[in-house]
Parts: structure tokens; sequence; C-alpha cells
């Protein structure tokens, strides 16, 4: 029997770094970024939506249903807005992963998704602090991952 760190694929959602505008400051030791799975309805399908303040986030395979679905920040506001950081990008790394197999992952402004401290996202004209980071497939155990631009980023496991 395997250890179960190789069955699943996991993604995981990461903004821990430095806060540039407050250098020593850790954008982890203030904010917290929630992690959402959710369906051509809007409705989370992970049971994870806000139930963790981690840093990283993670939600593995076997917490969704099989579909395919919408990967969401949601950067609700955080006792550290309206300190001037409203325009300062934040340090988001996603990743889909099998533990002992491989990883691999963006970052969600290098392909022209701008994640800043603010109401609005480029994904989200309607201000519900929600960034699109792309979309995700799971079939069994089988998961993949594509990016907000409808590049394939991995896919992990086997059925």
């Amino acid at each position: 029997m395997r250890d179960s760190i190789y069955q699943f694929p996991a993604l995981s959602l990461d903004w821990s770094g430095e806060i540039a505008a407050f250098p020593g400051n850790f954008w982890q030791s203030f904010i917290d970024i929630d992690l959402l799975v959710e369906d051509d309805a809007g409705a989370e399908v992970s049971g994870y939506a806000g139930a963790t303040s981690a840093v990283p986030e993670i939600i593995s395979s076997e917490d969704i249903p099989d579909g395919t679905y919408t990967l969401v920040a949601n950067l609700w506001s955080n006792p550290i807005t309206g300190n001037g950081l409203d325009d300062e990008d934040l340090p988001l790394v996603m990743t889909i992963s099998l533990g002992g197999v491989g990883s691999a992952g963006f970052v969600p402004r290098e392909i022209g998704l701008t994640p800043v401290w603010n109401g609005e996202t480029p994904s989200d004209q309607d201000g519900e602090n929600n960034l699109i980071l792309g979309r995700v497939t799971v079939d069994g155990n089988v998961m993949t991952l594509i990016d907000g631009n409808g590049t394939l980023v991995g896919t992990f496991g086997e059925n």
C-alpha cells in the first residue's frame, strides 16, 4: 500500500512573501486569501471555502467531485487594507502537484492576471474581490489545471 501523500493530486495557493512598501513585513502575517473551487452556478464545491487561514491553502482532488470547475482566489477585505497597499502586487502562486511525483504552477501576474489588493480584479468586474485563476478538472484520481489564459499547467494522478 502506498503512502497517502502519493494518492491524490492537490491544488495549492501560496501568497507568502514580503510587502515591498513595508520591508520586514509579510503578507501571510496580515491577510487571508481563500482558494475556492466553484461550479458553473458559483457554488463552492470543495467544502473549504473560508475554512482555513493557512498559507498556503491546499485542496486535494479527493475533496472535489468529478467535473470541471473555476478556481478563484477570494481577496476579501482584511485588516491590512487601507494602509496604502491597494495597488501593490500580491505574491500569488498557484500550483498543482502530486507528492513524490512532481508539481507545476504559475504566477498569476506573469500570465496577465494582476492580483492587487483592492475590491476589483481584472477577472471580476463586479467587485466581489475574486481573482479568477483558471479552471480545474477532476476525473477520479486525475486532476488537470488550466491557467487563466487557457494554457495547460499540469495533469497529475491516474485512474
